[in-house]
């Protein structure tokens, strides 16, 4: 995948209601906004390092502007000469001051921890698989997957 030039990003732990989802999975992604790319990848730590390092491998520019939820991991941002701007979510899940708003990302975990749940934790031993169908499906409108797929067929 390309590099990601203007993103809107988030780090989450994907983690249900449903037998198939009680451990936590930690993730991180990036969705930029509005082209709807998206990148998601499995991590071991939610440290500094880790998403910082991730978005310094998927973001093309530094003049790309970030938002992020005030997980404190992402602090490190402007330091490394990022735009980073950040919504506090147990406030608001838009802050108006500074139009920093994570609900792109947000709704790709939502779709992302639906369609695992329904396979009872199959997912498990090829997650790199899914979360590439999961990439495919919000970059190409999954609603209109279908006319995609015939298209290319």
């Amino acid at each position: 995948m390309s590099a990601i030039s203007q993103a809107v990003k988030a780090a989450g732990e994907l983690q249900g209601r449903d037998a198939a989802l009680r451990e936590r999975l930690p993730l991180v992604g990036a969705r930029e906004y509005p082209s709807g790319k998206i990148k998601i990848e499995r991590v071991h730590s939610t440290n500094e390092e880790t998403l910082c390092g991730f978005i310094e491998r998927n973001v093309e520019s530094r003049a790309a502007v970030i938002h992020t939820d005030s997980f404190r991991a992402y602090n490190g941002l402007r330091r490394r000469g990022f735009r980073h701007f950040t919504v506090n979510h147990f406030l608001r899940f838009k802050d108006f001051r500074t139009g920093a708003c994570t609900n792109h990302i947000e709704a790709a975990w939502s779709f992302l921890k639906r369609h695992l749940s329904r396979f009872c934790g199959g997912w498990r031993n090829n997650l790199n698989l899914w979360i590439a169908e999961i990439e495919y499906r919000i970059e190409n409108n999954y609603k209109k997957l279908h006319k995609t797929l015939i298209k290319q067929i």
